[in-house]
């Protein structure tokens, strides 16, 4: 009895593990600014807010430390100066009047790693771009400027927080009034990944193992 009992308890735990694993997988998501999470397209124009937080991403951005409605997801990489070296959208630090946010706010639900994305910067100032990242403590985990080449329009890759893991927020800071910025495909590993629903079949084992407890310990009371 003792042996069938253990036998059960056995299973029943593989049981529960699979689906702990499958909760705590983590997942890689690519934000394009184009396509939304549960399908369909991202307008041209639309102001980024919480399009993504099914995949755990907000966006916000601040002038003078008082929230705007920006950033912009848009074709358009300014209005003075045309399209950007991408194609579709782009995530760009500007409303629709043109004005600029001194920050660009990303947060995350749960601490990500693996952060990198294309880059635009604009003008001569475009590599003092800063990029500060911080975990949920409200700790500063690095403080980076962009770098790459100065001028208008120069997409490039870029990596430098790729290394950093449990970051909770990135504030993205104009190098200064004057200047807009972009960015593309921004990719990151969420150690969350997406919120597990145990499939029909996962629940009927669960359900005929507590059943066979239940058996085995009345069976044990009764001898």
């Amino acid at each position: 009895m003792l042996k069938k009992m253990n036998t059960a308890l056995m299973a029943l735990t593989l049981v529960m593990g699979v689906g702990l694993a499958a909760q705590s997988q983590a997942a890689t998501y690519t934000i394009d600014f184009d396509t939304l999470p549960g399908g369909g397209a991202l307008a041209d124009g639309s102001v980024l807010s919480d399009q993504y937080s099914a995949w755990g991403v907000t966006f916000s951005g601040f002038e003078n430390g008082s929230p705007v409605e920006q950033p912009l997801a848009t074709t358009a990489f300014s209005f003075e100066n045309g399209g950007a070296p991408v194609a579709g959208n782009v995530l760009e630090n500007r409303d629709v009047n043109n004005s600029r946010a001194d920050v660009i706010r990303i947060e995350f639900a749960s601490g990500v790693s693996g952060i990198e994305f294309d880059f635009i910067p604009f003008g001569s100032s475009g590599p003092d771009t800063q990029f500060k990242a911080y975990d949920a403590a409200d700790n500063l985990l690095l403080s980076t400027t962009a770098g790459g080449p100065a001028g208008s329009y120069i997409n490039f890759h870029y990596t430098g927080l790729s290394g950093l893991s449990g970051v909770a927020r990135l504030d993205i800071l104009q190098p200064n009034d004057s200047w807009v910025w972009g960015l593309d495909n921004f990719r990151f590993t969420s150690n969350a990944g997406p919120t597990s629903v145990p499939e029909p079949g996962t629940l009927a084992l669960l359900g005929i193992g507590l059943a066979g407890l239940g058996a085995l310990r009345r069976r044990k009371s009764a001898a």
